[in-house]
């Protein structure tokens, strides 16, 4: 969300209400650290429910995913273990 070109493309009240979702998220998770399961993702799905439509509309303005700083992610896969070297 900080990255300057996404950043001003997204309108001040969605960054705002994201933000908030994630700050209540923080503090949900800060106090219920041995909640069960099934807690977690009904939290994960209330700050999606906020998150992906934002998100969806500052991609949309940007033109697509916002600038990561070069991580450039090979097609196959990248470098790491194969099913054969974990078995």
């Amino acid at each position: 969300m900080d990255e300057p070109k996404f950043k001003e493309k997204m309108d001040s009240a969605d960054r705002e209400a994201l933000e908030k979702a994630v700050e209540d998220a923080l503090q949900w998770l800060d106090k219920n650290q041995m909640a069960e399961t099934e807690e977690f993702e009904a939290k994960q799905k209330e700050v999606e429910a906020v998150a992906n439509p934002i998100m969806a509309k500052a991609y949309q303005a940007t033109g697509g995913a916002p600038d990561m700083g070069g991580a450039d992610i090979p097609a196959g896969g990248g470098a790491g273990p194969t099913v054969e070297e974990v078995d």
